[in-house]
């Protein structure tokens, strides 16, 4: 029986935004989990994915790939609490690091929006003298900008 014309696809809350929902993957690609980011309305607008799981040190490495006509638009940080989310609730990380290119400014603003705070940088010999900055958000703080404790 029928009861409705609806083809959406229900998605667990901790997925769901106020206007993105990430769709899980089905399985692991290239030791990453990638997600894709879409609208509610099921319009996709980028990826973002874990990868460099350690279930000892109990955390994980983030990366964002929005496209170039949804960036600077607040769907970055919308996407990465997201994330959050699955990776602190789901996954019982403690904590979720990343790395950014140093002049990557818009990308760092996102990041921050997010929680995330710079705890190094570093260089990358093999690519030149390519300056990193590494950021990292813990489970507490992530809680805490919810409200929970």
């Amino acid at each position: 029986m029928a009861t409705g014309s609806s083809d959406a696809v229900s998605f667990p809350p901790s997925l769901t935004g106020r206007r993105l929902f990430l769709e899980r993957p089905a399985r692991w690609e290239f030791g990453e989990h990638v997600y894709k980011v879409r609208k509610l309305a099921g319009q996709e607008i980028g990826e973002i994915a874990f990868r460099n799981l350690n279930r000892c040190l109990s955390q994980a490495e983030l990366g964002i790939e929005l496209y170039p006509g949804f960036r600077g638009q607040g769907f970055g940080p919308e996407s990465i609490e997201l994330l959050l989310r699955e990776l602190f609730d789901r996954y019982l990380l403690d904590r979720v690091y990343l790395r950014v290119r140093e002049p990557n400014t818009q990308a760092r603003r996102a990041y921050e929006k997010a929680g995330f705070r710079h705890v190094r940088t570093v260089r990358w010999p093999l690519v030149g003298v390519v300056r990193y900055l590494v950021m990292e958000i813990t489970r507490g703080e992530c809680l805490a900008r919810r409200g929970q404790s």
